[in-house]
């Protein structure tokens, strides 16, 4: 599932951003004594930027899979209104005399706007 993918990917870069928080912040003496500030920040600098790009990613994918649903979802309401309509209208089946109601047509379309919600 590449969804469950991405979030392992961005949940992994996270922790990597907290231990190495943690790591200096703890060890902070240790780090100036030997001179690798500068080092630490640059580390740092790569594994958040990693953790954004991947961030990133994650919401792109998700974007793109909720505007497949919302795709979806809005087709199914399209054809079941398009449906109802055409019985109301036409009535069912080309039988003029099973033609559906105004008040039936909107209750189909309040039941088809419940089961989306």
């Amino acid at each position: 599932n590449t969804r469950m993918e991405q979030r392992r990917k961005v949940l992994e870069k996270s922790e990597d951003v907290g231990r190495i928080e943690t790591e200096t912040l703890v060890n902070y003496e240790t780090v100036a004594m030997f001179g690798r500030e500068k080092r630490e920040v640059q580390t740092y600098d790569i594994v958040r930027k990693e953790y954004t790009d991947e961030r990133v990613n994650m919401l792109g994918l998700f974007a793109r899979l909720q505007l497949g649903q919302q795709s979806i979802r809005l087709f199914g309401v399209c054809i079941g209104l398009w449906l109802a309509g055409r019985a109301a209208v036409y009535g069912l089946g080309g039988d003029d005399n099973a033609r559906i109601s105004p008040g039936s047509f909107v209750i189909v379309q309040l039941y088809i706007q419940r089961l989306f919600n």
